[in-house]
């Protein structure tokens, strides 16, 4: 997820759990301006695929695993 500073409080208010069965959400800093060019869907923005994959690829090994899926269904976007 990319989130602005002032959201990020919120956003761990309304998600946070210590439950095994959850689901891991990785919240990005923007260095970048990555909030125009976006679609939004139910109220959550989406960046493109590419801008995506390009950041997942430059956080290396960490990254890997969603990097391959990503890479796998790239095509199909």
């Amino acid at each position: 997820l990319y989130l602005d500073d002032e959201y990020i409080d919120y956003f761990k208010e309304l998600f946070e759990s210590s439950s095994r069965n959850s689901i891991k959400a990785i919240i990005y800093r923007p260095d970048r301006e990555v909030f125009q060019n976006t679609l939004e869907k139910e109220g959550v923005r989406i960046v493109s695929a590419s801008r995506t994959l390009l950041d997942l690829a430059g956080m290396g090994y960490s990254a890997m695993d969603i990097t391959k899926a990503m890479v796998a269904k790239y095509d199909l976007l």
